[in-house]
């Protein structure tokens, strides 16, 4: 387990730099590990979304959802990759869920009111 936090520390400190090759690389290692994958694949995907591979992002948020499906942040990016690949719907549905999961995430709103507005013009 060690290891495999090890190398969540490594990805996110090189995520945060915005080194995401290394970081996909990092938490790719943490997820061949046993333990709980969850962090993992959401900081992969958010990676992924970042170099704008989003349907890498998708199957990552995907998941991370799979693992935990109370995990709200995954719904939000999960989300906002749906936007990127023309999926609004599917978006609309995740925002509204991550507004579900966490009724003080002022972003989800504002990016579902977003959308909304959008499809009035």
């Amino acid at each position: 387990m060690e290891t495999i936090n090890f190398y969540i520390q490594q990805g996110k400190e090189y995520q945060k730099n915005k080194q995401f090759d290394l970081a996909i690389s990092e938490f790719t290692r943490a997820i061949q590990g046993e333990e709980n994958k969850v962090e993992a694949y959401y900081w992969r995907g958010f990676c992924f979304y970042h170099i704008n591979n989003f349907d890498k992002a998708l199957t990552d948020f995907n998941a991370t959802i799979n693992l935990k499906p109370d995990y709200a942040k995954a719904y939000y990016w999960r989300a906002l990759a749906y936007l990127n690949l023309k999926e609004e719907k599917k978006a609309l549905e995740d925002l509204t869920q991550a507004i579900n999961l966490n009724p003080n995430d002022v972003i989800s709103y504002y990016r579902r009111a977003e959308i909304f507005n959008q499809n009035e013009d």
